[in-house]
This record gives C-alpha cells, sequence and structure tokens, in this order.
C-alpha cells in the first residue's frame, strides 16, 4: 500500500512537470495499479521515468528510491535449466574430494571437506611391506594431503577477459605425498630394496651412505630385466632402440662383477652401481648366480634408470643433484638413532612454471600435474 501511494504522489508530481512528455502521462492515464508493476515492467523490461523536482520532500526522495528498487526487483526472471540425465562428474582414476555428507561447493575449501586421501579412495596409496638387509620386515602406509585450496569465482589473471570458475592456490597452499614406517626403519639397511611408492618402483640405492636420517637416493627403472651371461639383445628405452649384451659375470669374488656393453661400449660393473654406458644410464640391481639351464652368472640391470635425491629440507633432485623437479619439498622425519618414521613430499603449484606465470590457480578443465 505504502509503494502504491507513492507512485499516485509521484506521478501527481510529475504530471505537474513539462519535462514528463506524453508517453509517461499516456501511460499513467491507463494505468490500473492493481497490476504493478505493469505497465512499468513487463517481461522483465523497464518501461517508465521516475522523476522528482528540484525541491522535492525528502520523504518524495525516499518513496522514489523504494519504488525504484522494487521496479527493479520485478524486472528479474526465472530460467529453468536442464542439466541433463545426471549432475554427477566421473574422474577416471580418481577420487572426489567430499564425502558422504559433505561435497565441495562454491566457496569452499578442499581440506575442510576431506584432508585426507587414503588406500581405499586411491589405489596408488596402497599399503606395502619392505624388508631391510637384516631379513627384518617393515610396513609403510602411503596418504595424500589435501590443501585447503577455495573454490572460486572471478578473473584470478589479468589476462582473462571474463570472470571463471576456479581453484585458487594464491595463499601459498601445496599437497602432500606421505609415507608412513609405523615402526621406524634404519635407511642404511635398506641398500638394494624396492620399495613401491604412489604406484611406481623405486630402488633404495646400494650405497649405505646414501641412506640416512637425511638423505636418501633412490632409482626408478627405465626398463627392469635380467640377463645371463653370454645375452645380447636389443630393447626399446623411451623412442631408442639400445643393444645390450653381458660380456661376462663373475660372482666368484667377494664382489661380483659384470661386464657390460651397451651400443658399443663396454664397462666394468658391481652390485648397487649407478653409470653411464654408451649414452645411456645404467644402474645395476644385482650380479648373482644363476643355475638354470646351466650355471652360470646373471645381472639385473635397469636400463634408462632415473635417479632421485630425496634430502631433507630440499627439492627432490635428479641425475647427479643439480636438477631440482619444479616445486617440490621433501620433509624426512627421523626417529630415534639412525632411523626414520616419515617420508614427506610436498608439491607446490605456486612454485611450477605454467608458461611465463606460475600455478596460481586451475581452471574448470585445466589440470595440474603432480
Amino acid at each position: 500500500m505504502k509503494i502504491r501511494k507513492a507512485i499516485k504522489k509521484i506521478v501527481a508530481l510529475g504530471t505537474g512537470a513539462t519535462m514528463v512528455g506524453a508517453t509517461i502521462v499516456g501511460a499513467m492515464a491507463t494505468a490500473d495499479l492493481d497490476m504493478y508493476p505493469k505497465p512499468f515492467v513487463e517481461n522483465g523490461e523497464y518501461n517508465a521515468l521516475i522523476v522528482v523536482g528540484d525541491d522535492a520532500a525528502a520523504a518524495d526522495i525516499v518513496g522514489a528510491i523504494d519504488v525504484a528498487a522494487s521496479l527493479q526487483y520485478e524486472m528479474r526472471q526465472t530460467t529453468t535449466v536442464s542439466t541433463g540425465a545426471s549432475t554427477e562428474t566421473s574422474v577416471e582414476g580418481g577420487a572426489k574430494v567430499e564425502t558422504s555428507s559433505q561435497k565441495l561447493w562454491y566457496g569452499k575449501g578442499m581440506a575442510s571437506i576431506k584432508s585426507t586421501f587414503d588406500k581405499t579412495d586411491l589405489a596408488f596409496l596402497a599399503d606395502g611391506q619392505i624388508t631391510d638387509d637384516q631379513g627384518t620386515d617393515f610396513d609403510y602406509k602411503q596418504y595424500l594431503r589435501v590443501p585447503n585450496a577455495t573454490v572460486a569465482w572471478g578473473e584470478p589473471d589479468s589476462t582473462l577477459e571474463k570472470g571463471v570458475l576456479y581453484l585458487n592456490f594464491v595463499d601459498n597452499l601445496n599437497w602432500t605425498n606421505e609415507i608412513q614406517f609405523p615402526t621406524a626403519v634404519n635407511p642404511g639397511n635398506l641398500t638394494n630394496e624396492a620399495i613401491t611408492m604412489f604406484g611406481k618402483e623405486y630402488t633404495f640405492s646400494g650405497s649405505a651412505t646414501d641412506l640416512t636420517q637425511s638423505s636418501l637416493v633412490v632409482y626408478a627403472a627405465g626398463t627392469d630385466q635380467t640377463f645371463t651371461a653370454g645375452d645380447t639383445t636389443t630393447i626399446t628405452v623411451g623412442n631408442d632402440d639400445v643393444d645390450v649384451e653381458v660380456v661376462c659375470v663373475n660372482t666368484q669374488s667377494s664382489d661380483a662383477t659384470a661386464t657390460l656393453k651397451v651400443n658399443g661400449e663396454s664397462k666394468s660393473v658391481t652390485s648397487g652401481m649407478n653409470t653411464v654406458i654408451g649414452g645411456v644410464k645404467v644402474y645395476v640391481k644385482d650380479i648373482f648366480a644363476y643355475t638354470a639351464p646351466v650355471t652360470s652368472g646373471a645381472v639385473r640391470l635397469f636400463i634408462g634408470s632415473d635417479k632421485y635425491t630425496l634430502a631433507n629440507g630440499s627439492a627432490v633432485t635428479t641425475g647427479s643433484g643439480s636438477d631440482d623437479i619444479e616445486g617440490t619439498h621433501v620433509i624426512i622425519e627421523p626417529s630415534g638413532t639412525n632411523k626414520i618414521s616419515k617420508i614427506k613430499i610436498e608439491v607446490e603449484p605456486y612454485s611450477i612454471e605454467k608458461g611465463d606465470d606460475t600455478w596460481d590457480f586451475v581452471e574448470v578443465n585445466d589440470e595440474i600435474v603432480d
């Protein structure tokens, strides 16, 4: 009722002013305020003019503002949006950031919904077991700790021409790959032992000096193959063919040796040795006696292997240790004398290059690969 009275009063003031014009006067002449907001708003379109005189009373100005707000509200339109057969999103081999009672909505942080993923969420986080040089078994568990990155809307990058829905990393957030040893393990006793970390097998260095409470050296196999003495073969590493020959194997001395020829270059190697032969990285996993079908020596090689150094407080490095893996940070938690209880590898999106920029955010349908 107040709005209708205000309209009547404003119209009365307006029709007395020569500036109103015939359009408004004509509309008001036929207007029935019981049909409000018609004829001022129809089908979401505004067709009116509100006029207040220079010397209008404060109450008239307030009334005009109220009417304008009311008409603006009446301009709203309801649209039905079809979402198709299903609103569910699926990710092959992935897991959703949600729980049975909470989903990741706009404005929410990931970790506030689900902070940790384990083997029940992602297969590559499976539990494992490693046996040390003394024959003792150690169980380990794997987790993925999620950052509290927020689902946001806007223009996080000045190059964007319009707002986008994105995951916001600008507060220096990171996620963490974590391995826990419920019973602390002495890494110096893990020489040449294999461990599956985050779905890929790695082998601890064959030298105990590479395995301490503060630094670990591991190798990832390009091609893992066992050869007996005299074997000659060609294997494919990446897109390249590599010629491999095991010239001889000596297992009679205290330190077993083998002579390898790779792409025509020969070299004598020992167990646990990491080297380059014929331009190819080779890690000697083991040299041992082989008894079938005849007594002979054999050697297990990682050909095209990659060396990784996990040093506490530093980035993961490859090769000789001079090449950092971008955006990584290692934390090794010691426990007691010469033992460790956790290995953590943090991944920092804001430290990873994305063209000329860094990963401060991830748009819908975009991805950042760890």
